[in-house]
């Protein structure tokens, strides 16, 4: 099971976290360090990428950064202007759309396929970091700050070998698809409801009814 000991919204920035260029791969330090400047705002939508540029801020040469940036081309969230130049690439509605609705799905499948696995501790531990969310929430009532929390919780939590293989980049393009937008709830009862009876349900081991609550609030 993954680590859920931290608090909420520092969890949801976790893996975004600034980078120790000690990092055996440097490739990694780069994607690390483009990746937290696309998902806070320090490269908006459509901004010119510059490998030399990142290669100085970073004190690495040039063919990591070029790596990192195929890596966050492939992601979706770079575009290479036909050998030209690259970008940061534009969020359209209909990606919202479908980010949403893939996390959704998957954050529904990873819970059940994790929370069958869990002791009843570690199914304490989890039920408490989404009381958590719930009771950070009911005090400042931001509903997409929580639902994107609560997504990034689900989606970092399979210790299957072959889901964490992937888990960050589903999360990475997950949180910078969603940042802000297609995280609104039409009905605060809605959220509320889900974060007061779901600690409850995964404290049980209650796997069927822990993942249909997910799919039914996100949609999946």
């Amino acid at each position: 099971m993954a680590h859920t000991g931290d608090h909420p919204q520092e969890r949801a920035q976790g893996m975004f976290d600034p980078i120790e260029i000690e990092s055996p791969r440097l490739s990694d330090a780069a994607f690390r360090h483009i990746a937290l400047s696309i998902v806070d705002g320090r490269l908006p939508q459509g901004e010119r990428v510059r490998d030399e540029q990142i290669s100085s801020e970073l004190g690495v040469s040039r063919m990591p950064v070029r790596e990192a940036m195929q890596h966050l081309e492939r992601l979706g969230l770079l575009d290479v202007r036909a050998s030209r130049y690259t970008q940061v690439s534009r969020v359209t509605d209909a990606q919202v759309a479908d980010t949403l609705e893939y996390a959704g799905h998957y954050a529904a499948m990873t819970l059940r396929m994790s929370l069958g696995h869990m002791d009843a501790r570690e199914r304490s531990v989890l039920a408490a970091s989404v009381a958590e969310i719930r009771d950070h929430y009911a005090a400042d009532g931001d509903a997409p700050a929580a639902r994107l929390t609560l997504l990034h919780l689900l989606l970092q939590l399979s210790s299957n070998e072959v889901a964490r293989r992937f888990a960050g980049d589903i999360d990475l393009v997950t949180t910078r698809n969603l940042h802000g937008r297609g995280l609104e709830t039409r009905d605060g009862e809605e959220l509320t409801e889900l974060l007061a009876v779901l600690p409850d349900a995964v404290a049980e081991g209650d796997v069927d009814t822990s993942e249909a609550l997910v799919r039914r609030h996100f949609g999946a």
